[in-house]
């Protein structure tokens, strides 16, 4: 079972640790790249429905305030105003197509897309007001007052002045109040959009500059990492090897090596030290007479070893034939 663990475990090499290094800054950078995305989508959402919907919304609104006020004067106007065929035309203009073209923006474009219930109901509320003052409008001035006798008759004219003063005038006010309402709803929404839009973007900010410093944060630290597991014990090799050159037999200190190439050379190096530490002792066994002193070559490519163990036959044979001499 111990073997078949050993056979299964993960080398981190050092081709695996600039990897792994790499691969921890590339997950980092797609992640980072992830936020920005979604962050950006988001603030697109945001500025497209205050382009589309929020701001047009509010200039709606606005412009039916407008509406309303100049619909006021040019009925006033009408009445009072016998031969100012321009504002005539203005109000006729108004009642056929700009508040047709408004209504149908609002009601069809807008309206729609509001979240807010009250909202919605509210301008319902205002446009039904408003097609109540402009049938009151039709019904009792534009239709009435149409030429100079109509504009003599007391009658006519007497009834047209109390549809200006008892509804138009009062059903403007109340229907712009409504609307100033409604505006002031929109102008909330649309604080709440460019306040979404700002905090947005600041996220943004803040979420790049901290994945920014954790990314060079994490690589600095890789960097770091891959090179003190690599340079620290190239040279602590590099001092044995140089050592070895000079001839001394460095003994070792228990410096630890991961289980990578560095840490085979580490452990092939010590190997190295302990087989001529032992090659020393027998050569020094050797030198003394004394061949019965165990030695274990290194490998069966151990020339020094082997050359060692033949020389010992032949001292010992000579040994024993000046033994017999003598």
């Amino acid at each position: 079972m111990e073997k078949t663990k050993k056979k299964f475990r993960f080398r981190l090499t050092i081709g695996n640790k600039i990897l792994l290094g790499f691969s921890a800054l590339m997950i980092l950078y797609v992640v980072n790249v992830a936020i920005i995305f979604f962050t950006s989508n988001t603030i697109k959402q945001v500025v497209s429905d205050s382009s589309e919907i929020i701001r047009p919304s509010k200039d709606a609104i606005n412009a039916f305030i407008q509406l309303v006020t100049r619909s006021k004067m040019l009925a006033t106007n009408w009445v009072y105003l016998q031969s100012n065929d321009a504002d005539k035309k203005a109000l006729q203009d108004l009642v056929s197509y700009e508040y047709p073209a408004l209504r149908d923006k609002i009601v069809n474009t807008l309206m729609p897309k509001w979240d807010s219930e009250n909202q919605k109901v509210q301008m319902d509320s205002v446009i039904k007001l408003f097609e109540v003052m402009l049938n009151a409008q039709e019904e009792g001035i534009t239709s009435q007052l149409v030429d100079f006798d109509s504009y003599e008759d007391p009658v006519k004219k007497f009834l047209a002045e109390d549809v200006v003063q008892s509804q138009i005038i009062p059903q403007s006010a109340v229907i712009i109040e409504k609307l100033n309402a409604i505006s002031n709803m929109q102008s909330e929404i649309t604080k709440e959009s460019d306040d979404e839009i700002s905090l947005s973007i600041g996220s943004l900010r803040n979420i790049t500059g901290i994945v920014a410093g954790i990314f060079l944060a994490l690589g600095m630290l890789s960097a770091f990492l891959i090179m003190r597991s690599i340079t620290v014990p190239v040279n602590f090799l590099k001092n044995v090897v140089v050592k070895l050159g000079n001839g001394e037999l460095v003994e070792d200190k228990g410096t630890k090596f991961g289980n990578d190439e560095i840490g085979e050379m580490a452990v092939a190096m010590d190997n190295l030290v302990i087989g001529l530490k032992a090659t020393t002792l027998f050569a020094e066994n050797i030198g003394n007479g004394n061949y019965s002193s165990d030695f274990k070559p290194l490998s069966e490519h151990d020339v020094l070893g082997n050359a060692l163990l033949d020389m010992r036959v032949n001292l010992a044979k000579v040994a024993e034939d000046d033994k017999k001499r003598n």
